[in-house]
């Protein structure tokens, strides 16, 4: 990945250590091959308004990353046009994009077309692809848009193969699996579309739009078990902030009964406004809660 360095910014970024077991595993493993990634900021009026990258994700992008955001900072929105690359890297970088609490933007698709068009000024609209590893990558935005999506299981590198058991090319394989299923989930995929992707050869690639890895918003009732309200509403918090991998619960309590609500990320805050409005009107008869994680 070059990176393209234009400017200072203010830019706020906390580090993560990570396993050593996952740096060596970073030169195994990975999606589908490409060309090397590039980095593009443009500035605008002395602000960087634009951020995107493109090419193969491979090793060492993750920190080159990390020293354009101390030197030069990036755009709200990440512009994603990549086939893939090395997986682990992808979820270095998706963490810190979680961190920065970025928007991710992938190409469309309508018909059998794929399209950048409203990819920012300098993009390569003829590659127009995220996929693979880019995916990892798209999953980590707090807001996320575009309906071209390619994913498939991680793989060894072949170069790799040749010197290892098939034992060993085994056991790799589940590592890999296991700790992309977990970062998936991080990130609020759903288990049914992890089981998805993992089920889907690496040789081939399944296209999907980003509304097919959303979330339901969960609502749930129940009648006040005769032990304390408290305390069973503070189990059952924790009870669906382990299942849901959820940031924010509601909890809303009459004299009898308990509503929980999981929302997605998106209704949270049409969720706040109408359960505003209710507590305003009806406030006298139910309890309302905010639960953050």
């Amino acid at each position: 990945m070059l990176i393209s360095l234009f400017m200072q910014v203010r830019t706020y970024w906390r580090g993560q250590v990570w396993p050593l077991f996952l740096l060596f595993f970073c030169c195994l493993w990975e999606f589908s091959p490409a060309h090397a990634a590039e980095l593009k900021v443009r500035i605008v009026d002395g602000r960087i308004i634009d951020s995107i990258l493109e090419g193969e994700i491979r090793p060492g992008d993750y920190d080159r990353l990390v020293q354009q955001i101390h030197k030069g900072g990036l755009s709200d929105i990440l512009w994603l046009n990549s086939p893939g690359g090395d997986a682990f890297e992808a979820m270095k970088i998706g963490r810190l994009i979680r961190e920065l609490r970025m928007t991710t933007h992938a190409p469309d698709r309508a018909g059998n077309k794929t399209f950048c068009l409203t990819y920012p000024k300098g993009a390569d609209l003829h590659q127009c692809n995220c996929a693979s590893a880019c995916f990892l990558i798209f999953v980590a935005g707090v807001n996320r848009t575009g309906n071209h999506l390619g994913v498939h299981r991680v793989f060894p590198r072949h170069e790799r193969l040749k010197s290892i058991s098939p034992d060993e090319a085994a056991a790799l394989q589940r590592v890999a699996t296991r700790e992309v299923s977990n970062y998936l989930k991080e990130m609020g995929v759903p288990t049914h579309f992890i089981e998805r992707l993992v089920a889907t050869p690496s040789d081939q690639i399944e296209w999907v739009k980003a509304g097919d890895i959303e979330r339901h918003s969960l609502i749930i009732y129940q009648h006040f078990p005769r032990i304390n309200r408290n305390n069973y509403i503070a189990s059952r918090i924790d009870q669906l902030r382990k299942a849901t991998h959820a940031s924010t619960v509601f909890s809303l309590s009459t004299s009898f009964v308990c509503f929980f609500v999981v929302p997605q990320r998106k209704h949270i805050l049409a969720l706040r406004k109408s359960l505003s409005v209710m507590h305003t009107r009806w406030g006298s008869q139910f309890a309302l809660q905010v639960h953050l994680g």
